[in-house]
């Protein structure tokens, strides 16, 4: 649940912030061309799932726990490499990267959630899910933070998920 809460809230805050970021120069960004190549990058994410479980034989839970390493490492590269963040090219790297991770993420999850959550339960325990999750994104929009506050915030929940579901996958 907490992984859960963390990562879509990331991703939820991510679209509220992605086009500020990309205008943060003054210019006018193409914005078309950059959605085609962020949802490029979920497609690609998605299909590395499917040939990584299924031809590399790589479990799910090590799946994710590197996916969500190098989604959390995605934005700290924005928000503390001051010469990247001015580097347009380098941010839209990062963030098709980020929604690369996204694309393997879903898959990823929703095995894990299946394997966990009894079916009689699912729809009740996904809902419990989506609560905390619209919390942290009403909270982290209301309170408005600057695009490096930002940025490093979501880095932080993609750490703390990252450190969740290691524990989880490999002290049990």
């Amino acid at each position: 649940g907490l992984t859960v809460a963390l990562v879509e809230s990331s991703m939820f805050v991510f679209v509220f912030n992605k086009t500020p970021q990309f205008q943060a120069d003054g210019q006018d960004p193409p914005l078309g061309i950059i959605f085609t190549c962020l949802m490029l990058a979920v497609m690609a994410g998605s299909m590395t799932f499917e040939i990584a479980t299924d031809k590399y034989k790589i479990r799910v839970s090590m799946l994710l726990t590197i996916l969500l390493g190098f989604a959390g490492f995605c934005f700290f590269l924005v928000a503390f490499c001051e010469p990247v963040a001015s580097n347009q090219m380098i941010v839209l790297f990062s963030f098709m990267a980020f929604e690369f991770t996204i694309g393997a993420y879903y898959p990823c999850i929703y095995t894990l959630k299946g394997a966990v959550v009894p079916e009689s339960a699912r729809a009740t325990v996904y809902n419990l899910f989506r609560v905390p999750m619209n919390a942290l994104v009403l909270i982290v929009l209301l309170w408005n933070p600057s695009l490096l506050v930002c940025w490093t915030t979501l880095g932080q929940f993609l750490l703390v998920s990252f450190v969740s579901i290691a524990l989880l996958c490999y002290l049990k």
